[in-house]
């Protein structure tokens, strides 16, 4: 049950939750599943609750003096890791959770653990520690056990309603040799991981790759895919977009389903050729152009998209439409929802600015504070419906204030896609002569980043099947 509340809870916290890669299947056994680490708690509960296999996680030790916390850790069966920096010294004796995690491994259960061993903002893989790598070693020789890197991709992190994407790369056998020790294998699981980011390493190497990922995202379709099947949406403008940055894929397991449901799969596929693409963008003199065309979208406050204009204004305007005309029906109950649940909403924002120190901190202080927070208001919501009504009345009175807080997300997310329509008016308003130069300026700039070998030659990812949840 508390498991399926994690489920629940990050449905409603992020706006689409995807999964790609190789899905294990749910009889998998013995795997030692590892990822990266840049969202906190968000990190493990996500693959926890959106994994088609059942796996325990390790968890840092501290989390067991958290009250809120204890029940989920019970649930899911983590392991609990002492660490030098919680402990305050060297003497730190973790030699019953290694044997405790080798011997369920052996067993044939599943381990997830994030062997950088601390939640980061860094746009790159943290060194590794060597738990994992002790692990394996330790495992039996004659026992089936193999590896399988998680990659996690948020599109903005730290924000309400944004999307994530669960990578899962391709397993491995874990096949032990001679020459093995701690460091190489150390070395080996981050090599694997990496080859499954869409990380750079530093700052403005991402804002770049992004930047070409955003061209490559909006690129006119190829053959192949106008054969294929049709062209898929952009992305709603949602949380945390600023202006300037058909595959056999699985479907979301949450989130919104149509044209745009596989949005964080396209634009990880647009990561990765920009990704294997940026030594010779900046070898080609592409870096500043590219930047320079971007400042400028920045100066006008539009987005990319709308300079790459791929959908056409009767598209546009029924989009606007069809928004609007839904936006009526749910509005009258979604805005009961949003007067009843905005002062929850906002107690629990500040609350999470003030206890989070560090970006990577802010949605588990959000989901966690929800957990808290909301329930508390919804007894109150029930106990005056009880007081004012009475009998079945209090009991449809109590549901319908439930339906209203999801009304009044259905609402913000149309608000949301309607503001994309609006921005898409705004770059119309923009005068022909300079909307002309900055697609021409575009043209020449995807010309120039599609005439680069390796942005053609980084082929598709292959995608597994994922069940709607």
């Amino acid at each position: 049950m508390l498991k399926g509340s994690i489920k629940i809870v990050l449905a409603i916290y992020f706006r689409r939750i995807e999964l790609s890669g190789e899905l294990p299947d749910e009889k998998v056994g013995g795997r030692l599943f590892y990822g990266n680490h840049h969202n906190g708690l968000v990190d493990p509960g996500l693959v926890l609750a959106f994994a088609p296999l059942p796996m325990s996680p390790l968890a840092k030790s501290t989390l067991w003096d958290n009250p809120v916390i204890v029940p989920f850790l019970s649930a899911t069966g983590a392991v609990p890791v002492h660490r030098r920096q919680d402990v305050g010294g060297d003497d730190v004796d973790n030699d019953a959770m290694f044997a405790r995690v080798i011997d369920a491994l052996d067993a044939g259960e599943n381990i997830l653990m994030f062997p950088e061993g601390i939640s980061h903002n860094a746009p790159c893989i943290a060194p590794f520690k060597t738990g994992a790598a002790r692990i394996l070693l330790g495992t039996q020789p004659d026992r089936a056990i193999s590896l399988q890197p998680i990659f996690i991709d948020f599109d903005h992190k730290t924000s309400f309603r944004s999307r994530v994407l669960i990578h899962f790369g391709p397993s491995a056998p874990f096949v032990r040799a001679p020459s093995d020790d701690l460091r190489s294998v150390t070395e080996t699981l981050r090599a694997l991981l990496e080859e499954s980011s869409t990380l750079t390493g530093d700052e403005p190497s991402q804002r770049l790759l992004e930047r070409v990922a955003s061209l490559l995202l909006e690129a006119p379709p190829s053959a192949d895919e106008r054969r294929g099947a049709r062209r898929l949406d952009s992305p709603d403008s949602g949380a945390g977009e600023t202006p300037a940055t058909k595959s056999d894929s699985p479907s979301p397991v949450s989130g919104e389903r149509g044209p745009s449901c596989h949005w964080m799969q396209r634009r990880r596929e647009a990561l990765r050729r920009a990704r294997c693409a940026l030594q010779a963008v900046r070898a080609a003199g592409l870096d500043g152009p590219v930047e320079r065309y971007f400042e400028k979208l920045e100066i006008h406050r539009i987005f990319d998209r709308d300079v790459a204009a791929l959908q056409a204004r009767s598209q546009r305007a029924g989009e606007w439409l069809w928004e609007a005309a839904l936006l009526g029906l749910l509005a009258p109950l979604g805005l009961v929802g949003m007067l009843l649940f905005w002062p929850p909403y906002r107690i629990i924002g500040w609350a999470a600015g003030r206890l989070a120190s560090e970006p990577d901190e802010l949605s588990t202080a959000k989901i966690l504070g929800s957990y808290v927070i909301f329930p508390i208001f919804l007894a109150v919501y029930g106990v005056v419906c009880f007081f004012l009504f009475d009998g079945g009345w209090a009991l449809s009175g109590w549901v319908l204030v439930v339906a209203s807080a999801f009304a009044a997300l259905n609402v913000r997310d149309r608000l949301d896609r309607m503001r994309r329509v609006r921005q898409w008016l705004r770059s119309r308003a923009l005068p022909e002569s300079e909307m002309a130069a900055l697609r021409a300026e575009r043209s020449g700039l995807l010309d120039s980043l599609l005439g680069l070998e390796c942005v053609n030659t980084a082929g598709p990812e292959g995608h597994e099947e994922a069940n709607a949840s």
